[in-house]
C-alpha cells in the first residue's frame, strides 16, 4: 500500500460487485502491531522454557538436580 501510495482499498462482494467495506493503511498497521506484540510475548514465554538453550554449566546443574 505504501509503495503504491494507496491509503484505502475497497472490499467488494465478488458475486454482486457491491461495496462491503474499506481497509485503510492504519487498519493494516494496527493488526501488524498487534501480531508483533503477541509474537514478542510468545517468544518471551517460550524462551523461559527452553532447556536446550541453557549454557553447558546450566545443563550440568539441571541434570544433577534431576538426579536428586
Amino acid at each position: 500500500m505504501v509503495l503504491a501510495d494507496v491509503g484505502r482499498v475497497p472490499i467488494v462482494e465478488r458475486a454482486t460487485g457491491h461495496l462491503v467495506g474499506l481497509v485503510a493503511r492504519k487498519d493494516v498497521l494496527r493488526i501488524r502491531a498487534t501480531a508483533r506484540s503477541v509474537e514478542k510475548q510468545r517468544t518471551a514465554v517460550i524462551g523461559l522454557h527452553r532447556p536446550w538453550r541453557r549454557s553447558p554449566s546450566e545443563k550440568v546443574t539441571a541434570l544433577n538436580e534431576a538426579r536428586l
